[in-house]
């Protein structure tokens, strides 16, 4: 594939995933105030089920999902069809049969597990959603796969767009027009599984039909998925840790506040998502045909650095103001919490093309030494800093976690791919287009003690401006770099070229 095709895929799927995200995380936290409204407690024991569910998939996935999507992207390099089918295939049976086998269980355990709780409305409202797990397991598969078919505009519109969309439209009828309450949004979660697993399987069988003549070859997958299936649970205890220890330490007013701080970070992580789903099965089929990925690496490490950074200064620089906004005034207490852990995600997004570039080298024993390690500072550090320093130690943590992740990711690639090159000048210059601006911004900011909402956005444009407007006089986007915008542009205002998956 030329560089002008690379830069056309990169520019047209990662615009094509980033609007799914958004609209399929705005439909995900309309579903949450919508339900959350029927009541706490219904609320509440609708949480517990999901919780239950999250883990139940972990488990009947065994990390296959993450094997299906590099070994399909690697066999489609070589146009090798029958290896890509036995791998969608052995993949789906595996997870499916376990996922019936959990499904079973944990609906004739209903009652015990509500015994746990000592909440008897629990038994019927997680019988309903865990119907829901033989749907989800397939749907992951099946929305994995496509992303190695590098169909990843199609799998995320509707694994995030039509899934929490219709979950939305589902939770109004049967809550608010047919008075289900907490039952009919159980429902509606069921539905929406059920309804997004059948377009992805069309969508999958019309690519590639996994009944036709297929190679089987099980082991192979197991063993690559197999540390990423820990990897990912590592990850959560990453992510989740710091919540609990602060809930045991402190207090669940602070829980509430840090909980606050927690997701509204995580936002920065919405477009290295969208350009990961287009990075892995671009270099893994680059890999198959032994070709160069330093180019696309740049590119996409660039381009993180070129959103994020801002975008984390911006974090930092109206931490009060958008917890403000957002939840607030009592949830302004964790303003510095959420500068730290913007700070945080941002280094974990900037190891994000070094994390890929290990699994498509088939190295996921590193991917989970690196998580191990940074678990184990993790819970070290929560355990001292959140008695010392509150939430702000468990923000510390967290980033500090983050931070070994992406110095061990960067380690391992260089020992892989020594020709690898992970600094550029232009690097530089990114820097001083965002870090003037800040600078600008933070001291009009001061001077006028802006608390308006349209005086910080007023604030937030002028950010913007500078900063575009530096990255243009300081030359730091090349050739290569202008290409993807002029074809992002070309994209947006093109209504004959928009089609999801159109080459």
């Amino acid at each position: 594939m030329s560089s002008s095709k690379d830069a056309s895929f990169i520019a047209k799927g990662t615009l094509l995933v980033f609007v799914s995200l958004v609209f399929g995380k705005l439909f995900s936290y309309l579903f949450t105030l919508f339900v959350a409204r029927i009541g706490t407690r219904e609320y509440g024991v609708l949480s517990i089920s999901f919780a239950i569910m999250e883990f139940l998939l972990l488990l009947s996935l065994l990390g296959l999902q993450e094997g299906a999507e590099r070994f399909v992207a690697y066999y489609n390099g070589k146009k090798n069809k029958e290896r890509i089918r036995g791998v969608i295939f052995d993949t789906a049976l595996i997870s499916f049969s376990l996922s019936i086998i959990f499904t079973v269980v944990l609906f004739s355990f209903s009652p015990q597990i509500s015994f746990l709780f000592n909440e008897p409305l629990l038994i019927p409202v997680l019988r309903i959603v865990v119907l829901s797990l033989p749907f989800l397991v397939l749907m992951k598969v099946f929305s994995r796969s496509l992303f190695g078919l590098k169909k990843a505009p199609i799998s995320s519109f509707v694994s995030e767009f039509v899934w929490h969309g219709v979950k939305f439209v589902f939770a109004i009828a049967f809550v608010f027009f047919f008075s289900y309450g907490v039952f009919g949004a159980a429902i509606a979660y069921l539905l929406s599984v059920f309804v997004s697993a059948l377009v992805l399987m069309y969508f999958l069988f019309k690519n590639s039909n996994i009944f036709k003549k297929k190679t089987h070859f099980f082991g192979r997958i197991f063993s690559y998925s197999f540390p990423l299936l820990l990897f990912g649970i590592l990850n959560i205890i990453i992510g989740k840790i710091d919540v609990l220890m602060i809930g045991h330490f402190i207090s669940s007013e602070a829980t509430g506040i840090y909980n606050a701080a927690l997701p509204t970070a995580a936002l920065i992580n919405l477009f290295p998502m969208a350009l990961m789903s287009m990075f892995f099965p671009l270099i893994t089929e680059r890999f198959s045909k032994n070709k160069s990925i330093s180019g696309i690496y740049k590119v996409v490490s660039k381009w993180i650095l070129l959103f994020i950074f801002p975008l984390t200064l911006i974090f930092v620089l109206f931490s009060s103001q958008i917890l403000s906004i957002m939840f607030g005034n009592e949830y302004v207490g964790g303003a510095i919490s959420l500068s730290v852990l913007a700070a945080g995600f941002f280094l974990y997004n900037m190891s994000f093309p070094n994390l890929n570039i290990l699994k498509m080298l088939g190295k996921s024993k590193y991917v989970l030494i690196i998580a191990m390690t940074a678990t184990f500072f993790n819970v070290i550090l929560n355990y001292f800093l959140i008695q010392k320093y509150g939430i702000v130690g468990g923000a510390i943590s967290t980033s500090f976690a983050y931070f070994i992740i992406m110095i061990l990711s960067l380690i391992f690639v260089k020992k892989f791919v020594p020709k690898i090159r992970f600094f550029n000048f232009r690097y530089v210059l990114i820097f001083i287009s965002a870090l003037v601006p800040f600078g600008i911004v933070y001291f009009v900011k001061e001077m006028t003690n802006a608390s308006s909402v349209f005086v910080l956005l007023f604030l937030g444009v002028l950010f913007c401006v500078i900063y575009a407007l530096l990255l243009y006089v300081t030359k730091a986007l090349e050739k290569k770099d202008l290409e993807i915008l002029y074809k992002i542009r070309k994209r947006i205002f093109s209504f004959r070229n928009v089609g999801i998956g159109r080459k």
